[in-house]
């Protein structure tokens, strides 16, 4: 062999033995990279999502629960106007009536039967049938067509209350579908006003009537058929009854529950094929325990064949058993978490939050590949330039060992330093620093891996700022709630507010609005729901209190004057306020107190031993804005009177067991505690509710103020830190 050949094959060797370490290095190290990159973001990015998910579920949770507890004070708001519409005596003057049967017929129908969007049934085809409605006359079914004249004249009674039906239609922003009046003679009153009803169709034959004959108070039922829609709704209702107690009926609002099942644009921001479910754990015949589908905010509304049909149950399961189960587990002993199961054959994302029932649970489903895309897109890229360089080199040994040579060192070079820069700003982005970017440009494939990793950023800050944004609402809110309470001659005050989550809607105050004057305000307040908002709302309230309060007005026109001013503010967001106001008179020792949608305050008398309640009627704040407010008053002349004002979260705190606190320990506590000072009394109830809590977790916020009459004479023992 020749020397040429010799020196060939020896430069052949040299060359080929760097060139193939310089290839294996330089893949080694993309392929680390990426990796690197691909679990450092998309970890983060499912643990971020999943943590927010469950945390919009617990909201989601209270924000319906305050919608039920609307409801239900609207019925029983209905109930009385028909109890009293009941009693009157009959007018003189008759209202043109118009029955079922006159809406089924074009000459006698009422002039504004129309279609509207919310009313219509679909066919087996999923094409929808307009089903016409009157939103100025309600329509009176008379079973068996038989107008009797019990019946005529309890129809002419009942239709006095179209301003009241088209009121709670209005007010409650679509989610009431309809009212209906049934009573014992048969009568029955349906809002909007309707036709096509079923030929054998008795309102008493329906299952809520015949539970309602048995119950007191308003009840909700299990998913049912509408009778013209056939679409599934339920029905909120409770029996009317006369001065007597008797039976006279039922009253009720059909509610179609996906509409207040709130989506708050998960579909937009996550997924289209994001799912928002309310479930119980029930279970299943077969055995077991399984998910059934209580309301869902899509695909529920469905034809039926017939208004009497069952609904069968539909279970939620994934194709993993065993996620399942351990799904199942989590939803027994946390309040809200989040699993990865599949669902419809793609892993997905199952964030959940408890309701007040540990059965009850509002269920966020949103598909993993939310997670992936970004590190899938990274990964993708990484490799896409490892299989480029190699073909790159095996070109080069091909063509000339010199270029081969050549571009294994320069090319080495030019590609693992801009990569080892990628992973050093995705690793600084992870460690926290969200303004970390790449500030050069390769002008091939890897500038779309920098514009991903340049986006990154801002998208987990807005995760931190959000997180940042409940901690300052909750530093915000505990600001602006007193300190201490005034000085009140006769009188201790004492009161405190503690929210269940970073932020709560609870709020109370106590203040001289005039200095010179001897009259002091104290008020208690519950936002409804948590985060900015309610925080912000609790300021506005605050605010406007004061600043009125200040300008001589009674506790009526004080009310009546905040709850113009904050209607226009929340008018169309769903939010309102209850509250109680009390104006205190030193001097003569006389309450004035307004009572705007709260729970009564409680008064505890030592001397009888006795229970009141300050209470009066009230819309909450910010439902409707020229609502008339009236007050009350009251004068403490026996020393050692306790009155306590509160929110719902110190009864309805919640065991282990699922039982509720309730008023009846609350009652128990202020009568064995009430010869202590206010502070001590407040203390002494803080202590039972977590004695009986026994460390599980808190529902609501909790706040009180307790107030003690001294006697005219007696001076403040014991200041406080409120």
């Amino acid at each position: 062999m020749s020397f040429r050949w010799k020196l060939f094959l020896t430069s052949l060797l040299v060359a080929l033995l760097p060139l193939t370490i310089v290839a294996i290095l330089s893949n080694s190290i993309l392929l680390r990279g990426g990796d690197k990159l691909a679990l450092s973001i998309g970890s983060n990015l499912e643990r971020l999502i999943g943590e927010e998910l469950s945390q919009t579920a617990a909201i989601h949770v209270r924000d319906m629960y305050r919608a039920h507890d609307s409801l239900s004070f609207i019925l029983q708001d209905l109930n009385r106007d028909v109890e009293e519409a009941l009693t009157e005596p009959e007018s003189k003057d008759k209202f043109r009536i118009f029955s079922a049967q006159d809406f089924d017929n074009a000459d006698t129908a009422p002039p504004d039967l129309s279609s509207f969007p919310n009313y219509y049934r679909s066919t087996m085809m999923g094409q929808r049938i307009p089903v016409k409605v009157s939103f100025a006359f309600p329509s009176i079914y008379y079973p068996g067509r038989v107008k009797s004249p019990d019946r005529l004249r309890d129809a002419q009674k009942l239709y006095t209350l179209t301003p009241a039906l088209r009121h709670i239609l209005e007010g409650t922003n679509g989610a009431v579908f309809r009212v209906h009046i049934t009573l014992r003679n048969g009568l029955h009153l349906a809002y909007p006003g309707h036709g096509a009803y079923p030929s054998h169709f008795d309102g008493r034959s329906r299952p809520y009537y015949k539970t309602a004959q048995k119950n007191d108070g308003t009840f909700w039922t299990e998913p049912h058929i509408d009778i013209t829609t056939q679409r599934v709704i339920y029905t909120i209702c409770m029996p009317t009854k006369d001065s007597n107690g008797t039976f006279q009926g039922v009253v009720a609002l059909d509610i179609l529950l996906p509409n207040i099942l709130k989506d708050d644009g998960i579909t937009d921001r996550w997924s289209s094929q994001a799912q928002v479910f309310m479930v119980l754990l029930r279970e299943k015949e077969n055995g077991g325990t399984g998910l059934r589908i209580y309301a869902q905010r899509q695909g529920q509304s469905q034809a039926m064949h017939h208004w009497r049909s069952s609904l069968q149950a539909k279970w939620l399961e994934s194709s993993d058993p065993g996620g399942q189960e351990q799904l199942l587990r989590e939803m027994k002993t946390v309040k809200k978490s989040y699993i990865t199961l599949p669902y419809r054959g793609r892993p997905s994302l199952w964030a959940f939050a408890r309701a007040r029932s540990s059965t009850h649970f509002h269920m966020i489903i949103v598909p993993l590949s939310v997670t992936e895309t970004i590190p899938n897109k990274a990964r993708k890229i990484i490799l896409d330039t490892t299989r480029q360089q190699s073909t790159a080199i095996i070109i080069a040994v091909a063509v000339t060992l010199f270029i081969l040579i050549l571009f294994t060192t320069i090319g080495t070079r030019i590609l693992t330093k801009p990569i080892e820069k990628i992973a050093d700003v995705a690793s600084r982005i992870n460690e926290g620093d969200f303004d970390a970017r790449i500030d050069f440009r390769l002008n091939d494939e890897r500038d779309r891996l920098i514009d991903v990793l340049n986006e990154s950023g801002p998208k987990l800050r807005e995760q931190v700022q959000q997180k940042q944004a409940l901690e300052l609402a909750q530093e915000v809110q505990q600001r602006l709630l007193p300190s201490a309470p005034p000085e009140i001659p006769g009188w201790e005050l004492s009161g405190l507010s503690t929210s269940c989550d970073e932020t709560g809607g609870d709020y109370f105050d106590y203040f001289y609005p005039c200095p010179d004057s001897p009259k002091a305000s104290i008020v208690i307040g519950d936002v409804t729901g948590h985060g900015l908002a309610p925080a912000l709302i609790m300021a506005t309230i605050r605010a406007e209190l004061r600043a009125l309060s200040a300008q001589n007005h009674s506790p009526a026109e004080l009310m009546e004057q905040v709850n113009a001013l904050i209607s226009s503010d929340l008018a169309g967001t769903g939010n309102f306020i209850t509250m109680f106001y009390i104006e205190l008179d030193h001097t003569s020792n006389e309450l004035e107190w307004v009572k705007a949608g709260h729970d009564p305050a409680i008064v505890y008398s030592p001397a009888s031993d006795s229970f009141s309640e300050l209470d009066g009627e009230g819309l909450p704040l910010g439902i409707t804005t020229n609502f008339p407010y009236g007050s009350q008053k009251s004068q403490v002349l026996e020393p050692g009177t306790v009155i306590l004002l509160s929110t719902d979260g110190i009864w309805e705190a919640h065991n282990a067991q699922n039982e509720m606190f309730g008023k009846d320990r609350l009652r128990d506590v202020l009568r064995s505690n009430a010869s202590l000072s206010s502070l001590s009394i407040k203390r002494r109830i803080l202590d039972a509710i977590d004695e009986f809590t026994d460390g599980h977790p808190l529902d609501d916020d909790v706040t009180l103020i307790v107030m003690k009459f001294m006697g005219q004479d007696a001076q403040n023992t014991e200041g406080e830190s409120a």
